[in-house]
């Protein structure tokens, strides 16, 4: 009987995923093709699971990746978050979404990522500078939503069904998906998945956060074919979200705003809605692929991808001769992409090469009666890299090198009607090396360093107007340069049959920094007044710690720890730059138990979170003179999963977060200046897989 065995992997430049591994083996007539992911090996990376997804259903992608140590959020009110890693947000960590790069975030800092959660297996954060695999928005990490698999060759239908209310906005969630083949053609195979998100005014320990509802539908497509040695398929996503952007951000007068600023909080409260009033945000995402791969025996695996996304997002203030329909901002942004990539592996070597190619178009819709934030403007993209690995027994060696070019063509009309934009380029390499060594199953050692690089937005370069999400007025420097990282990262993990230990180290030197802070002016428009805040460059030092240890004393009981800490200054005076995370530690101890039989995956936990006052600060980066207290939270949370039959199952979970209803403010939410945090949540969620 011969046997031939072909380890191949996919390896996609900026815009793809993980690649992807294929084995190939054929016995006589019989061929049997399987599929996992593959990921950098020298990188430090955590992973969130499918259990977690779904018991996290109605969060947005930052809230459930804070359960991750290294990780917070930077926030614009109660509804706008992103994530931050090791203290760098925005435009260096970029998200890739079912292979897609997200491009969504090329208008400004202050808006959320467009990704249904529902749509990912599972969610993979690495940690390290990954440029050289992923391209330029890779500098500070990269945070991958992989999404199902396609059920090549299984029978029948099979997928989730669940549904969420959370009493904070008296918010209610649904989302669906299943899956199958055609037939009796078992090559062929489908995927559908939709989510709904329905919340009214969200609401502190004391008060309510007026107009901070929202609205959300998801829905995604994917069909696929899959033959011996190729295969091809296609995916549809569209995400669209209504959010209502909090009254007391968008005031009237200067007076006013600094008495509200004095105050922090607002002054008149209404009644509970769920109507969404104005100020709010309409956000569309339309995304397609299509994808194929070949897999010859001699020379490798070769894959293409393309790529096209189009963003919607029209944004409305109060405005008088009834104008308020007409949005003051309305901007359309298409992207395309195409990757090609190639691997091959030979013994204990791994190679891996790609070539990216991108466009994209922005454009301001006319009619809106204002002058837009950011001029029209086309970005062209070039970049090809090649990574080789090796392996030996509990070593594994990884260097890589990339080359990108990017070109910016910008064209506005300013607000005394004078032209400005013009031409930019941008050429570097980038580099990595790393290294990843098991000793004797137990202690497992991860080092990667990286040099990394990041062209100016558009929004950095050109900002001139009211930044609709964080309430403030953005200006730009058009004479800024590209940003240059260098990060090394190391990550120790040790465990036995009781104790989890790990920790990530990491220290990055970022050339030209780009940042944002108060001027300590103000702008009138026709909505408002509002702060005037600058983009700045500096030289800038990252060092921090990610540390965790998970105990287990006895049977089913689970002690987990987990700190974070990160140090960010200017590289030149020491003085230190803003809307960095201060200490933060969570503690839980929890019980799983389970009968064998009907009950499974079941638990009940209790948690405590710790975030420090902000002492790394300097006054002059923003708009108030301190940082809010330290302060504590508590929460609870049980759950279970009940077999129904030997394919279905129903899953139950009750949360309960800030637990004793604490009123705070967490110094990364941008909207501190005008109200708190919210308060008390508590959380059902039923699911139902099948």
């Amino acid at each position: 009987m011969h046997k031939s065995v072909l380890v191949v992997c996919m390896v996609l430049g900026m815009g793809m995923t993980a690649s992807a591994q294929d084995s190939l083996t054929n016995i006589k007539d019989v061929v049997v093709i399987g599929n996992r992911t593959r990921k950098p090996m020298a990188q430090v990376e955590e992973t969130i699971g499918r259990q977690d997804i779904l018991r996290g259903l109605g969060n947005s992608l930052s809230s459930s990746l804070e359960k991750v140590k290294g990780l917070s959020s930077i926030r614009s009110g109660a509804t706008i978050a992103k994530p931050v890693i090791q203290g760098m947000h925005s435009n260096r960590i970029l998200i890739i979404n079912n292979g897609v790069r997200q491009q969504g975030q090329q208008w400004g800092d202050d808006h959320a990522p467009e990704v249904d959660l529902n749509n990912a297996h599972s969610i993979s954060i690495i940690k390290g500078a990954e440029a050289v695999r992923y391209g330029s928005d890779a500098m500070g990490g990269v945070i991958v939503l992989n999404p199902y698999s396609l059920p090549y060759h299984r029978k029948g239908i099979h997928g989730n069904i669940a549904g969420t209310y959370g009493s904070n906005g008296k918010r209610y969630a649904f989302t669906g998906l299943a899956d199958g083949t055609f037939g009796k053609s078992k090559d062929m195979a489908w995927r559908l998945q939709g989510t709904y998100i329905n919340a009214g005014d969200r609401s502190t320990a004391h008060y309510l956060l007026n107009n901070t509802g929202m609205r959300e539908f998801d829905l995604s497509a994917a069909l696929g074919i899959k033959k011996e040695r190729y295969g091809i398929e296609a995916f549809y996503s569209l995400y669209s979200t209504k959010l209502g952007v909090m009254y007391s951000a968008h005031i009237s007068n200067i007076d006013l705003l600094k008495e509200r600023l004095s105050l922090g909080q607002p002054i008149e409260i209404y009644p509970f809605t769920r109507h969404i009033d104005y100020p709010y945000q309409q956000v569309d995402h339309h995304t397609a692929k299509i994808k194929a791969y070949y897999v010859s025996p001699e020379w490798g695996r070769f894959s293409m991808q393309y790529s096209y996304q189009e963003d919607l997002r029209d944004e409305y203030h109060l405005r008088r001769n009834n104008r308020s329909n007409i949005p003051s901002l309305s901007l359309r942004l298409q992207s395309s992409q195409w990757d090609l990539g190639w691997h091959r592996a030979y013994g204990s070597m791994h190679t891996d090469a790609g070539i990216f190619l991108g466009h994209i178009r922005n454009r301001n819709v006319p009619g809106t009666g204002i002058v837009p934030i950011i001029p029209n403007y086309t970005q062209a993209n070039i970049g090809a890299f090649a990574i080789q690995q090796y392996d030996y027994r509990h070593l594994s060696l990884e260097a890589g090198i990339r080359f990108d070019h990017q070109q910016t063509t910008a064209d506005g009309i300013d607000v005394y009607s004078n032209r400005y934009g013009g031409r930019n380029s941008f050429s570097n390499f980038t580099y990595s090396i790393g290294a990843k060594y098991l000793l004797a199953h137990r202690l497992n050692i991860r080092t990667n360093l990286g040099m990394a690089w990041r062209a100016p937005n558009v929004h950095e370069l050109y900002s001139n107007g009211l930044d609709h999400a964080s309430g403030i007025y953005a200006i730009g420097d058009s004479a800024m340069k590209s940003e240059r990282s260098t990060k090394w990262i190391t990550g120790v993990q040790w465990s036995n049959d009781r104790v989890e230990l790990s920790a990530d180290v990491f220290l990055q030197w970022v050339d030209r920094f780009i940042y944002d802070e108060p001027t300590h002016e103000f702008m009138t428009v026709i909505s408002g007044a509002y702060p005037v805040f600058r983009y700045r460059q500096t030289d800038a030092t990252f060092k921090g710690i990610d540390a965790e240890m998970t105990f287990k004393p006895f049977k089913g009981w689970e002690y987990n720890i987990m700190s974070s800490m990160v140090w960010v200054k200017e590289s030149r005076t020491g003085r230190y730059l803003p809307n960095i995370p201060s200490f933060r530690l969570n503690q839980s101890i929890r019980y799983n138990f389970s009968d064998g039989r009907l009950l499974r995956h079941s638990f009940i936990e209790a948690g405590h979170s710790f975030v420090a006052k902000q002492t790394r600060f300097d006054p002059e980066t923003d708009l108030i003179d301190f940082t809010p207290p330290a302060y504590t939270l508590w929460s609870m949370a049980a759950g279970t999963d009940i077999r129904l039959t030997k394919t279905q199952s129903l899953g139950l979970a009750l949360s309960v977060e800030n637990l004793f209803n604490k009123q705070y403010k967490e110094y990364t939410n941008r909207f501190r200046y005008y109200a708190h945090d919210p308060g008390r949540d508590i959380k059902l969620t039923i699911s139902w897989i099948y």
